[in-house]
């Protein structure tokens, strides 16, 4: 992909052809990537992951979903804090480049994608209930049309907050996105 982009700089080269080759060469490093996710067990040590905490994008209708739950050894109220603040999610998502918040509730995403490239949209909190939900859209001229939400949950025994995570996305290009 580096090369065919240094290719698509030179004024000499048929740009149309070239970024037809990027977008097969991209679908093949996707389709490798997933191949390899449903390779590896949840439940190896490789994995870093608790059982059952975090699934991987599952295809519901043209729509992927990702779903997650995890314990943090933190009070409700200091984990939601952390979670109204978007700029946090790049410290512990590795695929988020940026999260910047915007005016009414706005926030834009920057998110990286297979072969170094990045995709762009902006999103809205649709609810905020303090210390128990967060739920955001994309906007309408979105990249990338998603949804999501985050609750929060007092653990049994005073031993933090379940956090669960659920988000759904339908990329422009449908599969190949």
């Amino acid at each position: 992909l580096a090369t065919l982009g240094r290719a698509m700089k030179s004024k000499r080269n048929d740009g149309s052809r070239l970024r037809i080759a990027a977008i097969a060469v991209a679908s093949i490093a996707a389709l490798d990537i997933i191949s390899s996710m449903r390779l590896t067990s949840e439940s190896s040590p490789a994995a870093h992951e608790d059982a059952g905490s975090y699934s991987t994008a599952e295809e519901a209708a043209e729509n992927a979903v990702v779903a997650a739950t995890i314990t943090v050894n933190k009070p409700i109220d200091e984990v939601y804090a952390f979670w109204k603040d978007p700029r946090n999610y790049a410290q512990f998502m590795d695929h988020i480049d940026s999260v910047n918040p915007r005016t009414g509730g706005l926030a834009h995403w920057k998110v990286k994608v297979p072969a170094g490239m990045s995709v762009e949209w902006d999103a809205r909190i649709i609810t905020d209930k303090p210390s128990e939900l967060i739920r955001w859209r994309s906007t309408r001229e979105s990249e990338v049309d998603n949804s999501g939400s985050v609750r929060f949950r007092r653990a049994a025994g005073n031993r933090g907050t379940i956090v669960d995570l659920e988000a759904e996305y339908k990329p422009k290009a449908g599969p190949f996105g």
